[in-house]
């Protein structure tokens, strides 16, 4: 008798904040790259958008974090995409304090730095300690040079499936290691010269 074992690893879940273009592009490329969407939006009218079905969607503003997902833990994604950078801002406040394995929040530059030197400053102001920095990703994604809802969302999830993986987010090529030097490249087999 043979026996096959195969090792299922759990599917990772993605928590959306917010419910706009960017995350309208990301749901369905999230659950094809094999992550379990959770999807948050004060705005119910848009977690009724068709990228969203059959997926688990709440009416909760940034403020109801702790009630919308209370089992929240090491092992999940955590995006902030909010329509206003005071809701981004007050969910990062509060996730930089809960348990997570990616946390990362969408904007510019500009907007990163000042949200988290304010973010920080509150927090030195209550006598807290500096929450920990290492697994934020702000902004997201890795830099494909896209501009649409579309390209930004494929970039977002291309960095989970690399932090996922242990991956490098670095182009795959090999061809600067093949030796040129001797010449030109081996014809192909079958190959002619009218191709």
């Amino acid at each position: 008798m043979e026996v096959f074992v195969e090792y299922l690893q759990p599917q990772p879940r993605l928590v959306v904040i917010g419910a706009g273009h960017v995350a309208q592009s990301l749901a369905p490329l999230a659950v094809s790259a094999d992550f379990r969407l959770t999807v948050l939006d004060e705005r119910e009218e848009l977690l009724e958008h068709p990228a969203f079905a059959g997926m688990h969607t709440g009416a909760y503003d940034v403020d109801e974090l702790e009630v919308a997902v209370p089992d929240l833990d090491d092992r999940d994604y955590v995006l902030i995409m909010t329509h206003d950078h005071a809701r981004d801002e007050r969910a990062l406040a509060h996730l930089l304090r809960r348990p997570y394995r990616y946390l990362g929040m969408i904007g510019s530059r500009r907007k990163v730095h000042a949200v988290l030197r304010r973010v920080l400053a509150r927090e030195e102001q209550r006598g807290r300690p500096r929450p920990a920095l290492s697994r934020l990703r702000a902004p997201i994604g890795l830099a494909l040079g896209g501009r649409t809802p579309a390209e930004i969302a494929v970039s977002v999830v291309a960095e989970l499936i690399a932090d996922r993986h242990g991956g490098s987010g670095r182009p795959m090529t090999v061809v600067s290691e093949v030796d040129t030097s001797a010449g030109a490249a081996p014809e192909a087999p079958g190959a002619s010269e009218s191709e």
